[in-house]
């Protein structure tokens, strides 16, 4: 079944597993979701780790930061070896992550 924009649910786990460090980038599940997931929810998930990032009562810690940074740096990578303007629509949910 393909993924729909409105999956939130699948991006909430996500987002939760990835901050507490339970999943990789290259893990099965996570890889395989930035991989294959349209734009639009890589996009949701980016957005809400930023979103979720700037509502934290307590400061981020240094592991999360690091997390949060090899994200960023895949990201942005990957849409750059793309070389096309769809691939770099996913790092619009980046924009969150200044303001936490």
């Amino acid at each position: 079944m393909p993924l729909e924009p409105d999956d939130g649910a699948l991006i909430n786990h996500l987002v939760a597993l990835y901050a507490r460090g339970e999943v990789e980038l290259d893990d099965e599940l996570f890889g395989r979701f930035l991989a294959e997931a349209p734009v639009e929810l890589r996009a949701q998930l980016i957005e809400a780790m930023g979103i979720g990032s700037m509502n934290e009562e307590e400061e981020v810690g240094e592991d999360r930061l690091a997390r949060l940074r090899a994200l960023w740096e895949r990201r942005l990578a990957v849409a750059v070896e793309a070389g096309d303007r769809a691939a770099f629509h996913e790092l619009t949910g980046f924009a969150w992550w200044f303001g936490s």
